[in-house]
């Protein structure tokens, strides 16, 4: 005879349903006047069977039958007298109503016993209860948990393609602790931080979506917002059901107004409907191609749970990891201003210098350098570092006054330093969800179009001042070597078109301004380049569709692999992208609707411009172009 024990039951099998079928006509045996299965506790003696305990199923262990017949009439005296005379009217009365009820189905032509055991059948089926009869003892509980655990780790994770539930879970957990752990140390030391709240409400809510089934969505709020928000007159439903992510709800059906107006419409309704508990996002129909000679693209909706919709915000180690990448980037700029003026340097230094050697020994000072003025040589070198810090700042502040007339949230710029060009521009992580595609691209091409205006002002006036030098004023021109000139096709154009014969040599003299330009327009086109979430990916996933960012994306890498973009930057610059840049942006309410022609011929321009200028020229190319030479690569 077995002890009492609880029972143990995971997640996945505390589901309070009807019972299943089998089970129906089970009579439950009273134990001193109590239920058998009272509490959730296994009593000793009982059959092997289904347990009811207020419509609740549960299995029990199997005892001798003697000492179940012998318990289940040792309860059965337990009951009032009381009891038993109403029992007696009810059992008097129920053949009566139970005819009734026989004859009126037989008039209508309802068969209620084959409804009841089909919605059951139906019911067991979506519990996963549809065991054969006599399988519900525990022996059978193993195969209850890993089925009921495969099927709440669907939600996220494919078992079967080698998920891990556990994991995913523990990594959220551990995000939230991690947060909460900081919040309290603020709290210990009297601090306050707004940001590290939001967190961790947000990670909270997350984690919470993250284990509800359906993305947290109840099928009551689908029902709602079928009935008050979408009607015949704006989108005529055909289907709802949930997304492969599990992330929300697919409304599937046909736009019956103009579109921009509907989307307005729904997107307007969903909002007062559920107080910004959901947000439902304008998407392309997965199960319709695009369609016609226009290819017209089939619209669809998606409810998704607020937390799911919009990117986490800024916080408080953001900030601060800005302010540390400013200060390398300021001291990066300023090391290309003095590459850029080490013709300075006394001739015994240089010539030092070109020794590798010499580099290699310990506490090796210089010649040269007993006079040197240093403060002189760091002084001329500011200008060029704080021109390239600038332009720089101009490109961001395009971006935020783009974001702030859209209404565009921002997080903090990550200024990223390198040593050959200062810096390879920034990365400005869009903290809001963007209305449309046009929003997109007017926050991301405001910063390039601004940086690369200011760039090449800076560099045609530098030019200019080159090429009206005289000996007087040759002193304020710095030489820079013919393969900075051959290191880009547009720029070294420019130069030869300006300087004409003073541009020929193994070294070339020109103002400071020109170096600064120069490094300006080159890390913008970087930044143009049609790739993951880089100014100019942004732009083409705005413009053409994340389809075309696919393909554009590709060939960018192939493009940087084999060198033909940025040279030597080249493979620097494509371990920058695919770490930090690669995915293309995702929080866009409408991805449906399309951006204007004069976008797209924009994008297609300017995106052209950066490769004209990131493609190499080989030797003499300049000057075949300018003399119209047919062999120009």
């Amino acid at each position: 005879e077995m002890t009492l024990r609880p029972m143990r039951w995971s997640a996945a099998q505390a589901v309070w349903s009807r019972p299943p079928p089998m089970a129906r006509s089970a009579t439950l045996p009273a134990y001193g006047g109590r239920t058998a299965a009272h509490g959730g506790l296994l009593a000793p003696g009982y059959r092997a069977g289904t347990c009811l305990t207020r419509s609740r199923w549960m299995c029990c262990r199997a005892s001798s039958d003697q000492d179940s017949n012998t318990e289940a009439s040792e309860g059965g005296s337990g009951g009032s007298s009381g009891d038993n005379e109403r029992g007696a009217v009810a059992e008097k009365e129920a053949p009566k109503m139970k005819k009734t009820l026989n004859s009126l189905n037989a008039i209508l032509g309802i068969d209620e016993e084959a409804e009841r055991a089909e919605k059951e059948a139906k019911e067991n089926k979506d519990l996963g209860l549809d065991r054969p009869k006599g399988d519900w003892s525990i022996a059978s509980q193993k195969d209850s948990e890993d089925e009921g655990l495969k099927g709440v780790e669907g939600k996220k994770v494919d078992v079967e393609n080698g998920g891990d539930l556990a994991g995913e879970t523990n990594k959220r957990v551990t995000r939230l602790m991690d947060v909460a752990k900081k919040l309290r140390e603020g709290q210990d030391v009297g601090k306050q931080d707004e940001a590290e709240e939001t967190e961790f409400r947000k990670e909270f809510e997350s984690l919470l979506t993250y284990l509800a089934p359906d993305g947290g969505i109840s099928k009551e709020d689908i029902k709602m917002l079928k009935d008050k928000v979408f009607t015949p007159q704006n989108f005529w439903v055909t289907e709802t059901r949930q997304t492969e992510e599990r992330d929300g709800f697919l409304i599937r059906g046909n736009l019956r107004g103009p579109a921009e107006k509907v989307y307005e419409e729904v997107i307007t309704k969903t909002r007062d409907l559920f107080g910004g508990k959901y947000e439902i996002l304008v998407i392309q129909d997965p199960d319709q191609q695009p369609e016609g000679a226009d290819m017209t693209v089939k619209p669809a909706f998606k409810l998704v749970p607020v937390t799911v919709a919009y990117p986490q915000p800024a916080s408080s180690w953001q900030v601060v990891a800005g302010l540390v990448l400013l200060v390398l980037t300021v001291g990066s700029s300023l090391q290309l201003g003095l590459v850029a003026e080490i013709s300075k340097l006394p001739a015994e230094t240089l010539q030092w210098l070109l020794n590798p050697d010499n580099l290699n020994k310990v506490d090796a000072v210089p010649p040269g350098l007993e006079d040197f003025d240093a403060v002189g040589f760091v002084a001329a070198a500011w200008p060029i570092a704080l021109c390239v810090l600038g332009l720089q700042g101009t490109h961001d502040v395009g971006h935020r006054i783009a974001a702030l007339i859209n209404g565009t949230k921002l997080g903090p710029p990550f200024w990223i330093p390198n040593g050959q060009l200062g810096t390879f521009g920034s990365i400005t992580q869009i903290k809001s969800l963007l209305r449309n595609h046009a929003e997109l691209f007017d926050v991301a091409a405001a910063g390039p179009v601004a940086g690369s205006a200011a760039s090449l002002g800076i560099f045609l006036y530098g030019l200019a001042i080159s090429a009206a030098a005289d000996p007087a004023t040759a002193d304020a021109l710095v030489p820079v070597p013919e393969q900075v000139l051959q290191s880009s096709l547009g720029l070294g154009s420019l130069t030869h078109v300006f300087l004409g014969e003073a541009a020929k040599g193994s070294q070339v003299l020109v103002h400071p301004l020109v170096v600064a330009g120069w490094v300006g327009l080159y890390t913008n086109a970087l930044n143009l380049l049609p790739v993951g979430s880089l100014d100019g990916g942004r732009m083409v996933q705005a413009a053409f569709g994340k389809s075309s960012l696919v393909f554009t994306s590709f060939f960018s890498y192939i493009g940087l692999a084999l060198g033909l973009f940025g040279g030597s930057l080249a493979l620097p610059f494509g371990l920058y992208v695919l770490i930090l840049n690669r995915v293309a942006e995702s929080y866009i309410q409408d991805s449906v609707t399309e951006v204007s022609e004069g976008r797209k011929t924009l994008t297609a321009l300017l995106v052209f411009t950066a490769i004209v200028v990131l493609l190499p020229a080989a030797p003499e190319a300049a000057d075949d172009l300018m003399s119209g030479g047919a062999n120009f690569f």
